[in-house]
């Protein structure tokens, strides 16, 4: 599944509401709200969490990301690169990836993949959009086309498995998480990131709110949620469901500038990413991870070591 995505959420962007909405992935109700004022999204009486509900089956919500590889995303490679380097070093505990297995879901373009490689892992990654798998083909990069409901994941076992702004997109996380722990070898790692919707979907209400006078006065809609929302604590509950251990939440990898470039002057918006991530970090730390402002929420987990006593 590709990372560069349509911004979902805005009522007037997709069709009618699904004619039998899913159960929710974190508490497992189908007990939904109407829709939120001026979008797609709903609520979750039991838990909190937002659906969108802008489609019916999840081979119609799939079928909006086999065709993203030809959108533009600013310093992806970078991005990638630094990406990798924080799991090397900050989970693995070394800077050499000599001998892990690494799989990257929804690899998109190929980045990450192209940086672990490089790094020294074995890489692998599963892709539904066509033109994102013949990128990383290019790339001398071994990827697997299709939704991974249909396929399941590459043999294994995986040291590391990543979802790198993915598992919001698909129609099953829970079926995803439980898939992918099962893939996991023992003392392996999940990577997790993805939207915090306790700061986009405030965010998104607001804006439909007042869309005409902003859309006139050229402010862009930087709200994103895709098929699901969740704050950060629901991000860690998922994966503690999905039976990890050592489940924890960590400020967001930086990313330079503006990658989708609805910021404005790239000067502006480094600035502005800047003070924002500043800020953010200082009250991640100074609350002892209580406050999570970020827009993102990155979480990771581990599957269980016996041979370590791990648990």
């Amino acid at each position: 599944m590709s990372q560069a995505v349509p911004n979902p959420g805005d009522a007037s962007s997709f069709g009618s509401a699904a004619a039998s909405l899913p159960a929710c992935p974190l508490c497992r109700k189908s007990e939904w709200s109407e829709h939120l004022r001026g979008t797609r999204l709903r609520t979750c009486r039991g838990c909190g969490s937002y659906l969108n509900d802008r489609s019916s089956s999840r081979q119609e919500e799939e079928a909006q990301y086999d065709h993203c590889a030809s959108t533009v995303v600013r310093d992806e490679d970078p991005v990638s690169v630094s990406q990798w380097s924080w799991v090397s070093r900050h989970l693995l505990g070394k800077a050499s990836g000599n001998g892990l297995a690494v799989l990257d879901i929804g690899c998109g373009k190929g980045g990450f993949l192209a940086a672990a490689k490089a790094g020294g892992a074995r890489v692998h990654g599963l892709e539904l959009d066509p033109a994102g798998v013949a990128i990383c083909r290019r790339r001398g990069l071994e990827v697997t086309q299709g939704s991974l409901f249909d396929l399941g994941l590459p043999e294994g076992p995986w040291d590391v498995i990543t979802f790198w702004d993915v598992l919001d997109h698909l129609d099953d996380p829970r079926g995803a998480l439980d898939l992918a722990s099962r893939a996991l070898a023992p003392g392996g790692v999940l990577v997790v990131r993805g939207r915090n919707a306790a700061v986009h979907a405030p965010l998104k209400t607001t804006y439909a709110r007042g869309r005409g006078l902003l859309v006139r006065a050229g402010i862009p809609d930087l709200s994103v949620i895709h098929r699901w929302g969740w704050g950060p604590r629901g991000w860690q509950s998922l994966l503690n469901q999905a039976g990890l251990a050592e489940t924890a939440l960590f400020p967001g990898i930086p990313t330079p500038g503006d990658r989708y470039g609805t910021l404005g002057p790239r000067l502006a918006s480094t600035a502005l990413k800047a003070l924002v991530r500043g800020a953010g970090s200082s009250a991640f730390a100074l609350s002892g991870g209580r406050l999570y402002p970020f827009p993102s929420v990155l979480v990771t987990g581990r599957r269980a070591d016996p041979s370590r006593g791990g648990g």
